[in-house]
């Protein structure tokens, strides 16, 4: 389900990784938080600086910086269970933080290029419409004057078009539903074709490196990346791993990630944590997925405008309906 009050936190997120980088060099943070206080208020920004607020109450209360920006709503629940550990054992350093901030402004341009790979095909479809309620709106009263004149009911297949002619708002807005709806449906199945394993393994690997760094288990690991994942099928993924780990060895367990990860990519990770460098064998492995994302992500961009010709073709096919039974009633009289 969409979670708007993630997705606010999202948003904030990323200056408040950067203020909590602040904080641990200056090793003053009531003296930083305040001076961002008095720098938001100054701007005008009144909703940051109350929050800010909020978060200095927290430290003031004992609370770990992670801890206390999570409770003012700034840090993320995925992000405030990421790091809970680290914070705990006083391993969060500088690295894991940029780290996350790579890993979230990666997955932000992931989004937006999906987002503007999209934008040609909804353009396109969207003047289609506008020019087959044109064309109806042409069409239809002379339809309608033709069967009037023969004393008969207008066929079936001409009845949807008289309602949008008669209701052209409504037939816009049905049209343009119908259109959008498989154009939503097609994208969805490109998406999910294209960069959808390279995106899940990028996040994975991002997140492993992360908490490897700090010293945990293969075990800790996958029993935390289960309890704080709100996805289902990651979910059921980590839950296969964490207990496939207490039976076989950390390679034998990673065969689900393995399997989705390319043969060469695979290699030089297996390679690395044979060799027990397991933070550099996440960190290339997120690397090499985060490219590949890219890559599968250029490849949609090329794509989706391809659907928007046949979405438009299809508009095309919609409008011959009416100037068919024009052309027929034309012939009949001659």
């Amino acid at each position: 389900m969409f979670n708007f009050k993630e997705k606010r936190k999202e948003k904030k997120e990323q200056f408040s990784l950067e203020l909590i980088i602040s904080i641990m060099e200056t090793k003053k943070p009531k003296k930083t938080i305040e001076d961002v206080i008095a720098l938001a208020n100054k701007k005008g920004e009144d909703n940051l600086a109350i929050e800010l607020y909020d978060v200095l109450t927290h430290i003031e209360d004992g609370r770990t910086f992670v801890e206390s920006f999570y409770y003012a709503d700034m840090l993320t629940e995925e992000t405030f269970s990421l790091f809970k550990l680290a914070d705990e054992k006083n391993a969060l350093n500088r690295e894991m933080i940029e780290e996350r901030i790579d890993n979230k402004e990666s997955m932000a341009k992931i989004d937006s290029s999906i987002k503007s790979s999209m934008m040609q095909p909804f353009l396109l479809i969207f003047a289609g419409v506008l020019a087959n309620i044109f064309i109806v709106s042409q069409m239809m009263p002379v339809l309608r004057s033709f069967y009037s004149d023969k004393h008969e009911e207008l066929p079936l297949m001409l009845i949807p078009f008289d309602f949008a002619d008669k209701h052209p708002f409504l037939g816009f807005l049905g049209l343009l539903s119908i259109m959008y709806l498989i154009i939503g449906v097609l994208i969805y199945l490109v998406k999910n074709k294209t960069g959808a394993n390279e995106m899940m393994i990028y996040k994975i690997s991002s997140v492993i490196k992360i908490l490897k760094d700090i010293g945990l288990s293969y075990e800790q690991i996958f029993l935390q990346l289960y309890e704080s994942e709100t996805n289902t099928k990651l979910k059921e993924l980590y839950y296969t791993i964490y207990t496939s780990i207490t039976m076989n060895s950390v390679l034998e367990a990673m065969e689900p990630i393995v399997q989705k990860i390319p043969i060469g990519v695979a290699v030089v990770l297996f390679d690395r944590l044979g060799r027990n460098d397991d933070v550099k064998a996440w960190g290339y492995t997120k690397e090499r997925m985060k490219n590949e994302t890219f890559d599968k992500i250029e490849t949609l961009s090329k794509v989706l405008p391809f659907i928007g010709y046949i979405m438009i073709f299809m508009v095309i096919l919609i409008a011959m309906v009416p100037i068919g039974f024009l052309i027929e009633q034309a012939l009949s009289l001659t």
